[in-house]
């Protein structure tokens, strides 16, 4: 679930010019570097971003073919969306609408406090390997005619009112906050999105069929395709810095690098693919307990801890919606994942920040904004290596022997 919780004129000066994570020629063909900087397209705290390949169907040269950096990492949401604008002219105009019933197809989908509209089109989609790069290797991972929503594409009429009851339109990089996003979370399709068939000037609601809908494109890779992994590294100093650094791995326990650990807690998705209920609380006070709908889910597409207050966590900054304690305080978490299991022994720290520091940071590890929705974000994905099983999937266990079928978080 995609949301960022500081206004972009808070951090409008922070136009550093990096240019996304690039694809490392020396990284195995299941890894895409993540980074969390600031850059022309990323603006807000804590974006974790990949750079990914987009290609017409059937080709992998450089006419037909785009790099495309500063993609958000989404562990909330399924599918992979692209903003137009991005897009060279050529790609722009080759990348046509899916059709169904001889109609157009368009998708809306609907955030928190925003949505996104624009044709459903289809790439082949490379994931850690740039075909125009050379030969690529024999176990690149990359998906055929894979269905993707494209932002803002100007070959499907405005979007209907029916689409923006959670909020403005937001189809450009300034508004959107990214170039796209990628959905990883454990659903192969995302969950109530809204598809509609387009004439040259309406659109109406259509039930489009799950081949035609746009899906986790990790689910349509080779061999990788069981889950991901993202592993983000603790930030070295203190609970702010200019930038960060990690991996989006893909597939678990399907290569020698992407092994369940033998410490990680498996926690079951619910039906939304999320916790059940998640407890939190400071000290000795009383946990506060959130249920399933507050939609309790550890998602890298949101870039705060977000929660209600709480007794021991409660003084919220005005100017900026994020909790202000007088000092770093610990909050203790325990979660009911999907099948009813309890755990514990989890925990995350909230800490105040300055203006200077939102102005001039990429990487908060301790920033926490009150919300009536429970979602662990993305400051909790720092110095540590979590697992997001796909629905349906096979896992092989950390022991090698078992079997473990998901949606499933490994934490």
């Amino acid at each position: 679930m995609r949301k960022a919780i500081l206004t972009a004129s808070l951090l409008a000066t922070l136009a550093t010019g990096f240019g996304g994570a690039a694809l490392a020629a020396t990284s195995p063909a299941n890894v895409l570097p993540l980074a969390v900087h600031h850059s022309t397209a990323v603006t807000d705290a804590n974006i974790p971003t990949v750079s990914i390949t987009l290609c017409v169907p059937g080709y992998t040269d450089s006419a037909h073919c785009q790099t495309i950096p500063d993609i958000l990492v989404d562990t909330g949401a399924s599918g992979l969306r692209v903003v137009s604008s991005v897009l060279n002219s050529t790609l722009q105009k080759a990348f046509v609408p899916e059709t169904y019933s001889g109609k157009n197809v368009a998708e809306c989908l609907q955030y928190v406090e925003s949505a996104v509209w624009g044709s459903v089109s289809q790439a082949d989609v490379w994931l850690g390997t740039d075909p125009t790069k050379g030969t690529p290797p024999a176990n690149a991972q990359y998906g055929k005619s894979v269905p993707f929503h494209l932002i803002g594409s100007s070959s499907v009429p405005k979007a209907p009112s029916g689409c923006t009851s959670t909020g403005p339109i937001q189809d450009t990089v300034a508004d959107f906050g990214s170039n796209g996003t990628i959905g990883v979370s454990p659903g192969a399709l995302d969950n109530e999105p809204l598809y509609y068939t387009c004439s040259s000037t309406t659109c109406t609601k259509v039930s489009l069929p799950a081949a035609s809908q746009v899906p986790n494109p990790v689910g349509k890779l080779p061999t990788d395709n069981n889950g991901v992994i993202l592993q983000v590294n603790a930030l070295s100093s203190g609970n702010a810095q200019t930038s960060g650094s990690g991996s989006l791995i893909l597939g678990i326990g399907t290569e020698s690098n992407n092994k369940l650990a033998t410490t990680t807690k498996i926690a079951y998705t619910n039906s939304s693919y999320g916790m059940n209920d998640i407890k939190l609380q400071v000290g000795s006070s009383k946990a506060s307990t959130f249920d399933a709908d507050y939609y309790d889910a550890f998602d890298s597409g949101t870039n705060f801890l977000t929660f209600p207050s709480f007794t021991g966590m409660s003084t919220v900054s005005k100017s900026t919606g994020l909790f202000a304690p007088k000092s770093a305080t610990s909050v203790s978490m325990s979660v009911t994942d999907g099948n009813g299991t309890a755990s514990s022994g989890y925990a995350f720290t909230v800490a105040s920040y300055t203006t200077t520091t939102l102005n001039n940071d990429a990487a908060l590890s301790q920033a926490g904004g009150e919300d009536n929705i429970v979602l662990i974000g993305f400051p909790y994905f720092y110095g540590k290596t979590l697992y997001f099983a796909m629905d349906g999937a096979s896992v092989t266990a950390a022991d090698g022997k078992s079997t473990l079928t998901g949606p499933f978080n490994g934490l």
